[in-house]
């Protein structure tokens, strides 16, 4: 194989690990959000907290997701 055919393969591979973390990392967040309201039925602000925490969270998982796809000066 060409050399820049296996740059370019390694460089889709890390994107692809790196975008599987992203979306671990986002569901996660949503299954601890769900279970959270599940147990704490009672106190709403705690609620409220936690809910800008996961919302604060995935604004950086979105962030990051858009830095893992960003446009480079070379591609291989």
């Amino acid at each position: 194989m060409p050399a820049g055919f296996q740059q370019s393969l390694r460089l889709k591979y890390k994107m692809l690990r790196q975008l599987n973390i992203v979306v671990f990392l986002f569901y996660l967040g949503r299954f601890m959000q769900y279970f959270f309201q599940g147990l704490n039925t009672v106190d709403q602000y705690a609620n409220d907290r936690f809910q800008t925490a996961i919302v604060v969270s995935e604004t950086i998982l979105f962030t990051f997701m858009l830095w893992i796809y960003r446009p480079r000066n070379k591609w291989p």
